[in-house]
């Protein structure tokens, strides 16, 4: 392994199973990531790009290949140990931001470090900090219903950087965004990245991937095309390269019945999985979270007594004893449970 790599992926696969068919989504990805890297994955929809950032992450298992991150095979990890490295190394941004409704700004970047077992004092104190640093100081008790998009993104970020991960992972956080909101998050994603910040995005914009040191083109499932920003004249796309078009072309209606296929297979996935994470946990990272739903994870905690889940989850978090991890699908046994399991919390005062 490369000295300074950070992240090794070697022939990496992943399937997704339809009523139909087995759709192949990742096919024999190698892709290696050093230390302070700013890398941009474009592709069209369908391409396999956030299945990739998904799986390279260790948000989804994988068929094949091994993906090393620091040295380690995440994917040769227990589930509950790698859902520990995913929080001590790793931040994550998505762009429906995966705010928790009841939570404050404050609460919002707090509850991870919580989770990770950072002191009480310590977690509030950074969050505070972290969200000063990304210019929202001023918005400390707001909940997001009460932020625009481009603050509630910017909690998002503050939530991803404030346990000082080794890598940040962001799939379109821009993507809700205007332009001029998302040219002021982009922004903050350079300073970080100035910082020594190692950062992977994933975007549509070509502008946007042009911005990025590194610019990595994905097509059904393939890394077709790897450049660094000073192997490409001026900035200009290689060869071929181009955003995502929104006129259709012939094959384009075809092309669109496998990205559904594709969405419905890894949406299935998700749903009838049992998961050995906690549903807070899931809910933070926004790994069961996709376009494709409506926030299912989230919604289990909005759905809920705002009251019953500030300070059944807050006081589980703030003196050690974390969710128990529920061994159920995301349903409504698994909403019912969930709401069942923080009432009984909340009532006993010996938790």
């Amino acid at each position: 392994m490369d000295g300074d790599a950070m992240l090794v992926a070697e022939s990496v696969r992943k399937c997704y199973r339809t009523s139909a068919e087995e759709v192949e989504a990742l096919r024999s990805i190698d892709l290696t990531v050093h230390a302070g890297e700013f890398v941009a994955i474009m592709g069209t929809s369908g391409s396999g790009k956030t299945t990739m950032l998904n799986c390279l992450s260790g948000l989804d298992d994988i068929d094949g290949g091994n993906v090393l991150i620091d040295g380690e095979d995440i994917h040769a990890m227990p589930d509950n140990r790698r859902t520990r490295h995913r929080a001590s190394s790793m931040g994550f941004i998505f762009q429906s931001f995966n705010l928790i409704p009841v939570f404050d700004a404050t609460e919002n970047v707090e509850l991870p470090l919580l989770l990770s077992g950072v002191p009480a004092g310590k977690a509030r104190r950074l969050a505070i900090e972290t969200l000063d640093r990304v210019g929202l100081s001023h918005r400390l008790r707001h909940h997001p219903t009460e932020l625009s998009g481009g603050e509630q993104q910017r909690v998002a970020v503050a939530r991803a950087i404030a346990g000082e991960p080794r890598i940040v992972w962001a799939d379109e956080p821009t993507g809700a965004l205007d332009s001029e909101t998302a040219a002021n998050v982009m922004s903050l994603l350079h300073e970080l990245h100035g910082e020594g910040l190692t950062i992977i995005f994933i975007t549509h914009d070509g502008a946007l991937g042009q911005e990025a040191g590194r610019l990595v083109r994905m097509s059904d499932g393939r890394i077709i095309s790897d450049t660094t920003r000073e192997s490409v004249p001026n900035g200009a796309p290689p060869a071929g390269d181009h955003q995502d078009r929104d006129i259709l072309e012939p094959g384009d209606a075809e092309r669109s019945e496998h990205v559904i296929d594709l969405r419905e297979a890894q949406l299935q996935e998700r749903i009838h999985a049992d998961s050995n994470e906690s549903l807070l946990e899931l809910a933070v990272l926004g790994a069961a979270v996709r376009d494709a739903t409506q926030s299912a994870l989230a919604q289990v905690a909005s759905e809920l007594t705002p009251q019953i889940v500030r300070e059944a989850i807050l006081r589980e978090a703030r003196y050690g004893s974390l969710l128990r991890p529920l061994e159920k699908t995301i349903s409504d046994t698994v909403r019912d449970s969930f709401a069942s399991e923080l009432l009984q919390r909340n009532a006993d005062p010996t938790h």
